[in-house]
């Protein structure tokens, strides 16, 4: 059955997500992932995006939400760095290496917008968004790299572990906001990914970048996402502007939660200004929509939003 999605509150918007609000993983063993999959698989996209949500999840609730799938935390997980943290969770056929995405604190009915602003802030990486270039080829944010670099050794060594214990597991990315962008830049590093599926993820690097990525990608953007559009232009050091381009295939949801390709100019706008009209509505009612509730562009990123509705599509592929 479809999912109804919820209203953007706080406790909806803002990670992390209780399992009362948000079964994780429910009903797993009825919709098996597909873990030799070489194209894009629905029920696969799901799997992923519960596990990126699950990403902000403390060891407790996401050991035993990712045991509820089959799967194990095995060792002193998150692997911990200043900037993120990512499981490794795995079984006897594959692998899945989930990033959390930025960390706000859960607001109150009036701090909805500080967090939203703290967390497009972090995304940026407190302007740290110059591009640079890496070994290979290809520049990348700064920022992000830097916070990947933060987990990479212990990372690299445990999926070296795994891949020795069993040669034939398949190895999968993902992860939302920042957490997506790392999962880009992780599929760019670690060789023999099978797949990579993000969410809500901001640009990473340029198009060199996205030539390297030999990975079957799959990017997903909710419809008016901001955190889906930034940064547009980084500094290349010493060689002054670049331009940032997106890796994977969009999958955009649209308005309705309907998946399709990406969405073109005219879902953008028709959705801002369908947007503005209501925000527009409740300000000369009086009301404190700004207080009570964050702006579309942000609820729209909230990863549970993105779990929903990707499992919402998988449903109506079966």
């Amino acid at each position: 059955m479809t999912k109804p999605i919820p209203s953007p509150l706080p406790h909806v918007v803002y990670p992390p997500i209780p399992e009362s609000v948000h079964p994780y993983f429910q009903d797993a063993s009825r919709h098996p992932f597909r873990h030799g999959a070489t194209a894009f698989e629905p029920v696969n996209a799901w799997w992923l995006a519960e596990a990126a949500l699950l990403a902000y999840a403390g060891p407790k609730l996401a050991r035993e939400a990712f045991a509820k799938a089959g799967l194990t935390l095995a060792g002193d997980q998150p692997f911990h760095g200043a900037s993120t943290e990512c499981y490794v969770a795995h079984c006897a056929d594959f692998v899945i290496v989930a990033f959390r995405g930025t960390q706000v604190f859960k607001p109150s009915a009036h701090g909805n917008l500080t967090a939203l602003l703290a967390a497009l802030r972090d995304v940026i990486t407190d302007a740290k968004f110059c591009l640079e270039e890496v070994e290979g080829g290809g520049c990348v944010h700064s920022g992000f790299r830097s916070a990947l670099d933060e987990v990479w050794n212990p990372l690299a060594a445990r999926l070296q572990q795994l891949a020795k214990e069993r040669p034939k597991r398949t190895v999968w990315f993902t992860g939302h906001s920042l957490g997506a962008a790392l999962a880009t830049l992780a599929a760019v590093r670690y060789p023999g990914v099978r797949g990579l599926y993000t969410f809500g993820s901001p640009l990473v690097g340029d198009a060199e970048l996205v030539r390297r990525l030999k990975v079957p990608a799959y990017r997903f953007v909710n419809n008016n996402d901001v955190v889906a559009r930034v940064p547009p232009v980084g500094l290349k050091a010493h060689q002054g502007q670049g331009r940032y381009e997106h890796v994977g295939v969009e999958k955009y949801i649209d308005s309705k939660g309907r998946i399709g390709p990406a969405g073109g100019l005219l879902d953008a706008v028709s959705g801002i200004l369908g947007n503005l009209k209501d925000e527009v509505h409740e300000v000369i009612g009086g009301h404190d929509w700004l207080l009570r509730q964050p702006l579309d562009s942000f609820n729209d990123h909230g990863p549970l939003y993105y779990a929903l509705h990707v499992w919402n599509h998988y449903e109506g592929t079966r």
